[in-house]
């Protein structure tokens, strides 16, 4: 099966055997196999599943926006037939900037958690990287299966089951991500897998980690063996539980801030004995949160510019997919092109103990370790200098860490909602303004049109102290969340 564009979105001609763009931003795909050395850029719409074989790659440039038909998958097959997915069994590299971020996100103008299905990487190649992108409303954000390659500086957020689910002894080097508001876990681990975890947020999800089926998590450790990682990984605002370890394995989770000041929200052998348990001491009082407030003040996609008709950047005639002349100059460093130096250069220097380069699923020496508890050597007037305190601010980066709703309007279930009321949860995104009134309200997962709609009228009457970063008033995001059984 070979991937093509909708006549709609691209014109072509041909020209000596080429086939060149003609002033088209958008393609629009129904999927099938994409083979060869590929390039995306600008935006992609992608109507069915898209299967990167072995032996293929594909690069997706910075500022680039890969979006999803919601609930639609022309090829009716992969994990789920009804939703579109990105398969990589080959090697994606989506390598985006500070401030030009990679965007995976649902087509909807009112978009849902588990629009489209998510990005597996399936026994992928080695040399599969993700820095710097956004990957939201999928139903597994990321699946990771058998796989080890680095996951760095990304978003996950606003997926249906799960931010990232690591799968099969799957060793990812999960380093210095937002992953947050996830409707059931931000990372789940099973079947043996044993991602290392350093510097991340993992906030407002259900369940902050899920650990299953003999998987190994290592989410800190101080010992000085080569299983060390600083960890430094901020739990904060999860629902239920921050970690949930339902292995027969120890969880090792030291070196961490949690919301709680004593036994942080566990579940593990304490809770039922044929379970491992969670080592979580030492702790640390709170993890430096200023390279995290950086990345989750970037922009999260910037517009997709027109691509060019030129020989160096065309349309492959078999795949009418954007792909480089292999005879072009070599690419230069993207250090050395990059708008946002300054921006990328103070992320980049809060990396104490960079992963990203490993083959390996745990440090290699200990000597390579940094001591413990060691915040990330980042100057706070750094961080204040890009700090925009027009944008929205995520609830942890809050002075008080996390909101307070000063009224709450009650629900009121009238005869025809009860009618159609059924068991399940109405989610909803809250941005509340710098007066603490609510500015809008989205759903981003419900039950019915009639008790979500209800739900929204309702929350749009919320009332909460209002935001403070340094100080200073803000706008910032809140989930509620109404389940019915």
């Amino acid at each position: 099966m070979r991937l093509f564009c909708s006549p709609v979105s691209c014109i072509v001609t041909m020209i000596f055997g080429f086939i060149t763009f003609s002033g088209a931003q958008e393609q629009v795909l129904q999927g099938g196999e994409l083979t060869g050395y590929k390039i995306w850029r600008g935006s992609v719409v992608i109507h069915g599943d898209v299967t990167i074989p072995p032996g293929s790659q594909l690069n997706i440039e910075p500022g680039a926006k890969i979006v999803f038909a919601a609930n639609r998958d022309d090829q009716h097959g992969g994990t789920d037939k009804t939703r579109s997915e990105l398969i990589v069994r080959g090697k994606l590299i989506v390598r985006g900037e500070a401030d030009n971020k990679i965007l995976f996100t649902s087509e909807s103008n009112a978009p849902r958690m588990g629009d489209w299905y998510g990005l597996q990487f399936l026994h992928s190649q080695s040399g599969c990287i993700m820095e710097y992108a956004v990957v939201e409303y999928a139903y597994n954000g990321v699946t990771i299966k058998n796989t080890v390659f680095p996951l760095k500086n990304c978003e996950i957020r606003y997926n249906y089951n799960s931010g990232i689910r690591t799968e099969v002894k799957a060793g990812p080097q999960i380093i210095q991500n937002i992953i947050s508001e996830n409707g059931y876990a931000g990372l789940v681990c099973e079947l043996g897998a044993v991602p290392v975890l350093t510097d991340n947020l993992i906030s407002q999800n259900q369940m902050g980690v899920v650990v299953l089926s003999l998987s190994v998590p290592n989410l800190g450790s101080v010992a000085k063996d080569i299983y060390y990682n600083p960890g430094r990984n901020q739990f904060a605002n999860n629902e239920e539980y921050d970690i949930y370890n339902h292995s027969t394995k120890s969880v090792s989770a030291q070196n961490n801030s949690w919301d709680s000041p004593k036994r942080p929200k566990l579940y593990d052998r304490q809770e039922n004995k044929k379970y491992g348990s969670i080592i979580f001491d030492p702790k640390l009082n709170q993890a430096s949160s200023g390279n995290l407030l950086l990345l989750a003040q970037s922009a999260a996609a910037n517009p997709p510019s027109a691509v060019p008709a030129t020989q160096n950047n065309r349309l492959d005639i078999s795949t009418n997919q954007v792909t480089r002349n292999p005879t072009a100059a070599k690419q230069p460093n993207r250090d050395t092109v990059s708008k946002n130096t300054s921006l990328d250069t103070v992320l980049q220097k809060t990396l104490a103990v960079d992963l990203a380069i490993s083959t390996q699923p745990l440090l290699a020496s200990a000597s390579d370790a940094v001591p413990d508890n060691t915040e990330s050597p980042v100057d706070k007037k750094e961080i204040k200098h890009f700090i925009d305190y027009d944008q929205v601010f995520l609830e942890p980066f809050l002075d008080t860490h996390g909101k307070k709703v000063i009224r709450k309007e009650k629900l009121v279930i009238t005869e025809t909602m009860q009618k159609v009321l059924e068991p399940g949860e109405v989610r909803v995104k809250v941005i509340v303004a710098k007066n603490g009134s609510v500015e809008s309200a989205s759903g981003l997962r419900g039950i019915n049109p009639i008790l979500d709609n209800a739900i929204l009228n309702t929350v749009r009457k919320y009332r909460y102290e209002p935001g403070m970063v340094n100080g200073k008033p803000v706008r910032f995001s809140t989930n509620e969340l109404f389940r019915f059984k």
